[in-house]
């Protein structure tokens, strides 16, 4: 599972659905992954907080500008309208062949930025 940015803004809200969706993923013992971009944009929110206790479970995906995850990422920035973030966490979740959970309403523009058969991409939407 990869968390956007919308999943870990519901994790500091406490959001009854998030954190019931996250306890099944831990009790089923998935690998979690946040993306290093996902972190520093909620550094960049009014607060500049972070959902320590959700984010002790998480693996952090940091930026390989040598690495398959940085390669998607930027063919998707070049291909589609993602932005940085959204495509990091596209790349994120390609390259690991993971769910990609969020609370963004616009969530389908990380399924439009990625627009190839070969590397499919799935959403969990709370």
């Amino acid at each position: 599972m990869v968390y956007a940015v919308g999943a870990l803004e519901a994790a500091l809200a406490n959001d009854r659905r998030f954190m019931a969706l996250h306890k099944c993923f831990l009790l089923d013992e998935c690998r979690l992954i946040v993306p290093s971009a996902v972190r520093s944009e909620l550094r960049l929110r009014p607060g500049g907080k972070e959902p320590t206790a959700v984010l002790k479970a998480c693996r952090t995906e940091w930026e390989d500008e040598t690495g398959v995850v940085h390669e998607y990422m930027i063919d998707f920035m070049v291909t589609g309208k993602a932005s940085r973030v959204d495509a990091m966490v596209a790349a994120t979740a390609v390259a690991h062949r993971a769910i990609v959970v969020t609370t963004e309403v616009n969530a389908l523009e990380l399924m439009w930025a990625v627009d190839d058969v070969d590397r499919p991409m799935s959403i969990i939407s709370i």
